[in-house]
C-alpha cells in the first residue's frame, strides 16, 4: 500500500506524522495586499517540527545550554522522534518519493554526509546560511538521486549506521549547534523572511 508522507516546509518529506504540524494562518491586512505578500502556500499547507523550532530559540535566547547535558539529551531524543526510528540514509532514500526537492537539497545532504564521515573538513556554505539557500531553491528538476547518493558513501558504511550513531560523529566532527542548526534546517518552519531568501 501507498503511504503519503508529510512534505516539510523545508522541502523534504518527513519520515512521519506524529511529530509535525501545519502553522496558524497568517491574517490578510490591507497592507500586506498592497505589497502583495499574501501568506504563501509553504507556509499554509506544508509542515514543520513545533518542537525544534522551540530548542532553536531556546538556543538562541541562552547560547550557554549548548553545553548542558539535560538539554542536549531533550534535543537529541526531539530529533530520534522526528526522524520516527528511520536512518539518516533511510531519510535520504525517503526523498526519492519527493516531489518538491531539488539540486540545492541534494547538495545540503551531499556536503552534510561527507563532513559527518570525515571525508570533508568543512562545509562550503555555512550551516546557518543552508536554510535560506533552500529556502530560495529553485523548482525541482529532477536532479535528485537519492539511491546514488547513498551508493557514494556506502563503502563507508554510511547505510548501516543507525541514526544514533550517525549523530554522535555529527557531534564529533561538526558539533552540537551544527547538528541542531541542520535539524531546524530540515524540519523547521519557514517565515516570509526565509522564504524570501532572508535568514532563519
Amino acid at each position: 500500500m501507498f503511504k503519503r508522507y508529510p512534505q516539510l516546509q523545508s522541502g523534504f518529506l518527513a519520515p512521519s506524522e506524529s511529530m509535525v504540524k501545519k502553522p496558524e494562518p497568517i491574517p490578510t491586512t490591507p497592507a500586506s495586499s498592497l505589497l502583495n505578500r499574501q501568506p504563501t502556500r509553504t507556509q499554509q499547507d506544508l509542515f514543520y517540527v513545533p518542537e525544534l523550532d522551540d530548542l532553536l530559540n531556546t538556543i538562541i535566547q541562552r547560547p550557554i545550554l549548548l553545553r548542558d547535558f539535560e538539554f542536549q539529551e531533550k534535543t537529541l531524543e526531539t530529533i530520534g522522534k522526528a526522524f520516527n526510528g528511520m536512518s539518516f540514509s533511510s531519510f535520504v532514500s525517503l526523498q526519492a518519493e519527493n516531489p518538491g526537492i531539488s539540486q540545492v537539497h541534494t547538495d545540503f545532504l551531499d556536503e552534510t554526509i561527507a563532513c559527518v564521515l570525515g571525508l570533508k573538513e568543512n562545509r562550503n556554505i555555512s550551516v546557518s546560511t543552508w536554510s535560506s539557500v533552500i529556502s530560495a531553491a529553485n523548482p525541482p528538476h529532477g536532479g535528485f538521486k537519492p539511491t546514488a547518493l547513498n551508493a557514494k558513501y556506502n563503502e563507508y558504511k554510511f547505510t548501516q549506521m543507525t541514526l544514533g550513531v550517525f549523530m554522535v560523529l555529527w557531534i564529533r566532527r561538526l558539533g552540537y549547534s551544527d547538528l541542531l542548526l541542520s535539524m531546524q534546517t530540515i524540519f523547521g518552519r519557514r517565515s516570509l523572511h526565509a522564504i524570501m531568501g532572508g535568514t532563519v
